[in-house]
């Protein structure tokens, strides 16, 4: 009986663990061919497996059983694409002439770009966006006198504006159509209740 009593708990242990296990991040695959490379290179970690295991971070077979201790959560695809891409040809064109490689025995051979600062950037991306797409659309919606024109520039903008919020945010579709839809309802709002200049000139030129 004793020993039917620890099956329970040791299935529940078991349980517990495969549950805090899946609810680990998978890690990137940029990370990963980094961790490959750095690896190989002789100037960098220098580490060579032998047999079986040789394969153990770079087979697409194995790679669903890796998990990241340290992700990078909540990142959103501008965040993403500025880590991934943008900084490496920032650091192929640019950056590797103010940067070297680290001396350190971890950081042998390899450039940190550090993740506060790719955040900045980011902020800083997402800031201007948030600026200059209400102020451009007011601003080319005043100036043009054509009400067909006035649609299409009000379409273009809202496909934008939903664009800008898919690359910077983590917003879910609802949130992402509600924030459009209400900024297409200001700009309609805007063109009902606004003349252009010409118009108004016209208006004085009548009176």
């Amino acid at each position: 009986m004793l020993a039917i009593r620890e099956k329970p708990e040791e299935y529940e242990n078991a349980l517990i663990r495969h549950t805090n296990l899946n609810k680990l991040s998978r890690p990137k695959n940029q990370d990963l061919s980094f961790l490959n490379e750095w690896m190989v290179r002789t100037g960098m970690g220098n580490v060579r497996l032998h047999g079986s295991d040789n394969r153990t971070w770079s087979s697409d077979e194995w790679r669903a059983d890796l998990v990241s201790l340290n992700p990078w959560v909540d990142e959103s695809p501008l965040f993403s694409w500025i880590s991934d891409t943008a900084t490496y040809w920032y650091h192929r064109t640019v950056g590797y002439r103010r940067k070297k490689p680290g001396c350190e025995e971890h950081h042998a051979g390899t450039v940190v770009y550090e993740r506060s600062t790719i955040l900045r950037l980011t902020w800083v991306i997402t800031t201007i966006l948030a600026c200059v797409l209400p102020i451009a659309s007011t601003i080319l919606l005043y100036t043009i006198a054509s009400m067909a024109k006035r649609l299409w520039t009000m379409a273009i903008f809202t496909v934008l504006f939903s664009l800008a919020l898919i690359a910077t945010t983590r917003a879910g579709m609802t949130d992402i159509f509600a924030a459009t839809a209400t900024y297409a309802a200001v700009q309609v709002v805007f063109i009902g209740t606004s003349n252009p200049p010409s118009a108004n000139c016209t208006n004085l030129a009548a009176r």
